[in-house]
């Protein structure tokens, strides 16, 4: 296992790379209390509740029990601040179903929530296509429990067969920590791991959906195609608006072949509208799809 100092190291990069927020963090914390921060959590077991109550988009409640399995991996998010801002669904989406392709689904992720509103957590995991089962915690308890440090970087673990902790840090932020997780998990380079570069493209680069009725829905679809020499993965599509949604259900696309994505489109308000959907997959750049048309009055 990496030693609680490399482990700094990256949490340190993870904090200041990528605006003055994150360096004002690290300002706030403290090099010296970070370290000590981790060095207090590696190693040491995280209590789960009795009976946690477990739903699919926080709405329908389901049959779920925490797993026996090598590695776990534990996301917390309270009731504090912006829940789309701290959970960032798409983005772990991809990076599940990275792990999911590496270890044959045999890491489960464990979402605990103490949200201020369930509807809206329930429409943000709609909205991220986040289908996975999600704890309810009503009353905080894993918090109360565990007493998990205030910052949200510091609320994500790592944790071994026995639930003590391995690696302390949010993943989705920084390559450095996602490479970590993924090196630790698996017992592999991320090199060997991580899906090689492809090439991508789709059949068409822009698409008129025309005139909508308001509130109707509308489905459209076009072709992802693989143009390289290597399977392409997709991670995540990332909508520029709440009112379009991408159909991610696809397997690795082979060399010179294709899938056919599905979007739906449901607008809202009237008046024009032109929004981008980016596809982040296992190329150098990012894969865009622009839509526009026009919404009228029934």
């Amino acid at each position: 296992m990496r030693t609680p100092y490399l482990l700094i190291v990256f949490l340190l990069l993870a904090f200041s790379c990528n605006s003055k927020k994150s360096s004002q963090q690290i300002d706030d914390i403290g090099e010296e209390r970070l370290g000590s921060i981790v060095t207090e959590w590696i190693g040491k077991e995280i209590i789960f509740p009795e009976n946690p109550v477990f739903a699919r988009y926080a709405s329908d409640t389901t049959d779920y029990a925490i797993p026996q399995s090598q590695h776990k991996v534990l996301v917390y998010v309270d009731s504090f601040g912006c829940t789309g801002c701290m959970l960032q669904g798409e983005m772990w989406k991809g990076f599940i179903k990275f792990i999911d392709s590496a270890t044959n689904n045999n890491v489960p992720f464990l979402f605990f929530f103490n949200p201020k509103n369930e509807n809206d957590l329930s429409e943000l995991l709609h909205y991220a296509g986040l289908d996975i089962p999600v704890c309810l915690d009503a009353n905080d308890e894993l918090n109360r429990i565990n007493q998990f440090s205030a910052d949200n970087m510091l609320r994500t673990f790592l944790l071994d067969a026995d639930n003590k902790v391995l690696l302390i840090g949010n993943p989705i932020y920084n390559e450095a920590i996602e490479k970590l997780y993924a090196e630790t998990i698996t017992g592999k380079e991320y090199s060997i791991i991580s899906p090689i570069p492809t090439e991508a493209m789709t059949n068409i680069t822009e698409m008129d959906v025309g005139s909508l009725l308001n509130n109707q829905t509308v489905e459209i679809s076009f072709q992802l195609r693989n143009i390289g020499k290597r399977p392409l993965w997709v991670y995540s599509a990332i909508t520029s608006c709440d009112f379009i949604d991408v159909d991610l259900d696809i397997y690795p696309i082979l060399p010179n072949s294709y899938e056919v994505l599905y979007v739906t489109i449901f607008p809202r308000n009237k008046g024009q509208f032109s929004e981008i959907i980016t596809l982040h997959c296992n190329t150098k750049e990012p894969v865009e799809l622009k839509i526009y048309g026009c919404v009228i009055d029934n």
